[in-house]
């Protein structure tokens, strides 16, 4: 099943054969309604639900080569199958997870047309997100190790069909990244509640939330799923780019993940400039959840050039982005090292005057974000007269100190100040 569209392999007799991919989820999908063989299907079920997805994936996007149409023209008239490939995947699909006792996922699959999503290649990464949502609810030891394969598959250098894996990655690491800030355990009272209304086995799942840990264990996987989510930060499709940034959002809350997310400072930077606005304010959230860390300081190189890409957010169209730019701004100057201290002054000076600006923006947590970054700002350059006039909510005085100060005439050389 993982080999597409034939597989080399030696029959009973001895022979090595051509055989088509899809005759094995024909096999699958006999064995599956064959009531002995649920411990087979529990034990290689996450290596099952990899190759099914693939197919899944690798039919919708490919048109079949003529030897595949004609053996399945011939399976659909012996077995009365669907008439597309990528619709029998995903009956097997459902009978594996019927065979594991969880039609809760099917139907709510169903219930949120998560199936036709899955059979259509513009929204077959959002139906992998939100199959691996279902999953979780109820099967977090299965969906952990389906993540093991996953991320074995997106380390190649180039990955093929990456986007619906990525998409259920990124959900999984959501949830082990929670696991690991000791989230989950706070919620015990409404999983056990939430057990009572799942079917057993399924509710075993939600009495053991923190089992994602054991599988996808992130002391082990952190470096892995790094370089992969930094590898998509630039990538030219936008969809990857912001599912990427998703799972960097979660992650960084985790202090050693946090730590190790420092190399991306670089990466993360340039993405300030880009235009679409999702994509600069999870940038924004990444940087604010890692400076939210004991020990993790601003570097006298990383602050200045942080500085200026925020400077320019400001004026964003976007009044959230412009929020989450002051209280950013705000944080570098707290953060920022001593030896980075004077480096910041020349973009803190050229601060003023837009801060002042953004005081009277129209959306008042803005203008609130405004007066106390412009107060942090000539406290730290220590302009007393300024922060003096900010602090009694005297701004158009503030403002005609502040255009005196820019025109007073430089003492020259030589000359009393």
């Amino acid at each position: 099943m993982e080999d597409w569209p034939l597989t080399r392999m030696c029959t009973s007799d001895g022979d090595n054969e051509n055989v088509f991919a899809l005759a094995a989820t024909l096999v699958i999908w006999v064995i599956v309604q064959v009531p002995e063989s649920y411990d087979a299907m529990i034990l290689y079920s996450s290596r099952l639900f990899v190759a099914l997805l693939f197919h899944v994936v690798i039919t919708t996007e490919l048109k079949p080569p003529e030897g595949v149409v004609n053996f399945w023209r011939a399976c659909r008239e012996e077995h009365r199958l669907p008439s597309k490939p990528n619709r029998f995947a995903v009956q097997v699909m459902k009978a594996l997870l019927g065979r594991l006792q969880c039609d809760y996922v099917v139907v709510g699959m169903e219930f949120k047309h998560g199936w036709d999503m899955l059979l259509c290649a513009d929204t077959q990464h959002d139906a992998v997100g939100l199959l691996a949502r279902e999953m979780l609810c109820v099967l977090i030891p299965l969906c952990s190790r389906i993540a093991l394969h996953l991320l074995r598959h997106l380390s190649r250098e180039e990955p093929y069909w990456d986007l619906p894996f990525l998409a259920f990655l990124v959900e999984v690491s959501l949830l082990a990244s929670a696991a690991s800030l000791s989230c989950l355990p706070a919620l015990c009272p409404l999983v056990a509640t939430a057990a009572r209304t799942v079917p057993t086995p399924c509710a075993a799942a939600w009495a053991q939330p923190c089992a994602v840990l054991h599988c996808l264990d992130m002391t082990k996987c952190a470096d892995s799923i790094l370089e992969i989510m930094s590898r998509y930060l630039w990538h030219e499709c936008s969809q990857r780019r912001r599912l990427a940034l998703r799972g960097l959002v979660v992650l960084s809350k985790d202090p050693s993940m946090a730590r190790r997310m420092c190399s991306l400072s670089q990466s993360l930077q340039g993405l300030l400039r880009e235009a679409d606005g999702e994509v600069v304010s999870m940038s924004l959230h990444v940087f604010t959840n890692m400076l939210q860390h004991k020990h993790i300081l601003v570097s006298s190189t990383t602050a200045p050039k942080l500085a200026e890409a925020l400077l320019l957010l400001f004026d964003h169209d976007n009044s959230y982005v412009r929020l989450l730019s002051l209280e950013l701004f705000f944080r570098v100057m707290d953060l920022v090292v001593d030896e980075g201290k004077k480096p910041l002054e020349k973009i803190l000076s050229q601060s003023l005057l837009p801060l002042f600006f953004y005081c009277y923006d129209e959306n008042q947590r803005v203008a609130k974000a405004s007066r106390e970054t412009l107060l942090h700002v000539a406290k730290f350059l220590k302009r007393r007269k300024l922060e003096q006039l900010v602090r009694k909510g005297q701004l158009w005085n503030f403002a005609e100190c502040l255009v005196r100060t820019a025109w007073k005439p430089q003492a020259q050389p030589g000359e009393a100040p």
